[in-house]
C-alpha cells in the first residue's frame, strides 16, 4: 500500500508499530485534526464564494436565509470538487496507463519543490517563534503551530458570530497584558473591526488569505506570500 501511495507510511507505521487500542487512539487524533482542518477550510470557502460571488453578483438583495441555503449547497459542491481533484493521479493513470510513470514523476518534483520550500519558510518565521498573534477566525492555529507561532485569542468569540463588548474588552486586555503585537484578519472578515481591536490594543492588523483560491499564483507561492508578510509585520 505504501509502495503505490507514500501518504500512507504514518496509517502503516501505526498499525505496525502499536497494538490495536493504541493504533485507534492515534488514529483518532489525527482524523480529529483532519476534520478540524477540512470543516475550517469548508466553511472558509463556502462564505467566500456565497458573500463575495452569489450576493455580490447574482443575487445582492437575497436573504440570510437564502444565503444559508447557497452556503449549504456551495459546501457540498467545494467537498465534491476536492475528492475530484485528491484522485486525479489515480484517475490520470487508469485513462492513460502508459504514463502513470510520467504523473508519479510529477508528483514527486511537487513535493521535492514544497520541501525545500518548507526549510525557507521555517528559516523565514524562525526568529519570530513563539511570538503570539491574534485571528479573527479561529482558521489560522494548524499553520501558526508548524512554525512555533503561538495563537492567543480570537476576535469571533462564536465561529460566524459578530463578537460581544464584553469578549473584544477582555481581549484587548490579554492583548496588552500579554504583548500581542498582530492581528490576523482576512479579506473577507471585518477589516474595519480588527484594526480597531488591534489600534485599541497596540498591535497592527495584517491582511492575509488563509485559503489558496483567493490568493494569486500556485499552493507554493501562496504560502511564500504568506510567510513573507507574517516575517516583516513580525520583525
Amino acid at each position: 500500500a505504501v509502495n503505490r501511495n507514500s501518504e500512507r507510511v504514518f496509517l502503516e507505521l501505526t498499525r505496525l508499530l502499536f497494538n490495536p487500542w493504541v493504533a485507534g487512539v492515534v488514529l483518532s487524533g489525527v482524523l480529529a485534526a483532519i476534520m478540524s482542518t477540512l470543516s475550517c477550510q469548508l466553511l472558509v470557502s463556502s462564505s467566500a464564494l456565497t458573500d463575495d460571488c452569489y450576493k455580490a453578483f447574482v443575487r445582492p438583495r437575497a436573504s440570510q436565509r437564502e444565503l444559508v441555503w447557497v452556503g449549504l449547497g456551495m459546501v457540498l459542491a467545494i467537498a465534491l470538487v476536492a475528492i475530484a481533484i485528491a484522485n486525479i493521479e489515480e484517475g490520470l493513470a487508469r485513462v492513460t496507463p502508459e504514463h502513470r510513470a510520467v504523473f508519479e514523476r510529477n508528483r514527486r518534483a511537487f513535493l521535492g519543490r514544497l520541501e525545500e520550500a518548507m526549510a525557507r519558510w521555517s528559516r523565514t518565521l524562525g526568529p519570530a517563534r513563539g511570538a503570539k498573534v491574534v485571528v479573527y477566525h479561529n482558521n489560522w492555529v494548524y499553520f501558526l503551530a508548524r512554525f512555533g507561532l503561538v495563537q492567543a485569542g480570537t476576535i469571533e468569540e462564536r465561529p460566524g458570530i459578530p463578537p460581544g463588548p464584553g469578549h473584544l474588552t477582555q481581549l484587548i486586555r490579554r492583548m496588552k497584558d500579554e504583548g500581542v503585537r498582530l492581528v490576523l484578519v482576512e479579506p473577507w472578515n471585518d477589516r474595519r473591526l480588527a484594526e480597531r481591536v488591534a489600534e485599541d490594543a497596540g498591535a497592527k492588523a495584517l491582511v492575509l488569505a488563509s485559503s489558496v483560491g483567493t490568493a494569486t499564483g500556485s499552493y507554493i507561492e501562496a504560502i511564500d506570500a504568506i510567510v513573507t508578510a507574517l516575517g516583516r509585520a513580525l520583525r
